[in-house]
């Protein structure tokens, strides 16, 4: 058994660089198209949303919304992190981890230590 110490940086979306955020918008982009939203019309009825008949600006904006909504994170290559976020009862992030390796790893934001 090897025992290796790793410091992984986590990005959100607006921190990437320009290569690596069209990667990610992309990747996104490609999830909401195959596993559109449900919502409920006028009717009652339910649909989902189709982004296929949208404008290049409406899409922009959607995305983008979406992955800042979701609070995604990550890797410098634009590549999703798998993480999860737990919110507290007042509505706020509580912690957030990320599971690499078949472990789960909290991520401790950036001059704060594992005691607060």
């Amino acid at each position: 058994m090897k025992n290796v110490t790793v410091k992984i940086n986590l990005y959100s979306y607006n921190e990437l660089s320009g290569i690596a955020k069209k990667k990610a918008f992309i990747q996104h982009y490609q999830f909401l198209r195959d596993f559109p939203e449900k919502y409920e019309d006028e009717n009652g009825e339910m649909k989902f949303v189709d982004i296929s008949e949208w404008d290049v600006n409406e899409i922009l904006e959607y995305v983008e919304e979406s992955i800042m909504i979701n609070d995604y994170l990550f890797y410098e290559n634009g590549e999703l992190a798998n993480t999860l976020t737990y919110i507290n009862e007042n509505g706020r992030k509580d912690k957030t981890e990320l599971w690499i390796g078949g472990k789960v790893v909290s991520i401790l934001e950036e001059g704060k230590n594992e005691e607060e």
